[in-house]
């Protein structure tokens, strides 16, 4: 795999993770598709470099991407989107227009309000949503499946497009644990190449939301490679 590829194959998989759950199906708040508890009126995830402190993970220094915050209203409508740096700042921002209490599109903008894509959903049954990513000039760049089961994201199939050719593909699975979150995720592109992340959940709110959580990559590392921290702000009952 060349260097490209690679720096692709990663920033990929890092939307991936965030937009998982949106093209859920169903009547389900998107508190439900976030799997967060409670009258959760935003979180916000920062990523760090892990180092041990008595014994146990903390946080070392701020990693710059994969950093994000969600936004919703008091009925659990996912409202805004951010993609922020380690400085906490926004870089990139996401809104979604819904229909009949499902996101039909979302527009993603950079920091300065300019639009960069406009992803599209089509709800074709419970188990199954195609989705269709355009640049701003109305061209295809790119579109996938996703698939469910039980209400779980289990498979999301892509393909980016660059001139209306294919020039990237590749398949995330999704696993999960004994209670509902997400464990494991394996992403396999089109020369076979396999990359595989696992979580550990470590500490969880009053809320039974987790707020701190360890990332390992490849099942032979034993050293995790980040820590993601969570903090919450509730809707007051």
């Amino acid at each position: 795999m060349n260097v490209m590829k690679t720096k692709k194959h990663i920033s990929i998989l890092i939307l991936i993770i965030v937009f998982a759950m949106l093209s859920c199906c169903g009547k389900k708040t998107d508190w439900n598709l976030y799997d967060v508890n409670g009258k959760v009126k935003k979180f916000v995830e920062m990523h760090y470099e892990p180092e041990t402190k008595f014994g146990e993970w903390n946080k070392g220094e701020p990693i710059e991407f994969g950093n994000y915050s969600v936004a919703f209203d008091a009925d659990g409508n996912f409202e805004v989107e951010d993609f922020i740096g380690k400085n906490g700042k926004m870089k990139e921002r996401s809104i979604p227009k819904k229909e009949n209490g499902e996101i039909k599109e979302i527009s993603s903008y950079d920091q300065n309000g300019k639009l960069e894509r406009i992803t599209k959903f089509k709800h074709l049954s419970e188990t199954k949503v195609e989705f269709t990513t355009y640049n701003p000039k109305g061209e295809e760049v790119g579109a996938g499946k996703t698939f469910l089961k039980n209400g779980k994201l289990v498979r999301r199939d892509h393909k980016t497009f660059t001139n209306g050719k294919v020039t990237y593909e590749f398949r995330v699975k999704f696993q999960y644990d004994e209670n509902g979150q997400v464990h494991t995720i394996e992403e396999t592109n089109e020369d076979g190449d396999v990359k595989k992340i696992r979580y550990e959940y470590i500490e969880f709110d009053d809320q039974n939301n987790w707020i701190k959580r360890l990332e390992y990559v490849d099942d032979v590392s034993e050293r995790p490679q980040k820590l993601a921290i969570r903090t919450y702000t509730y809707y007051e009952n």
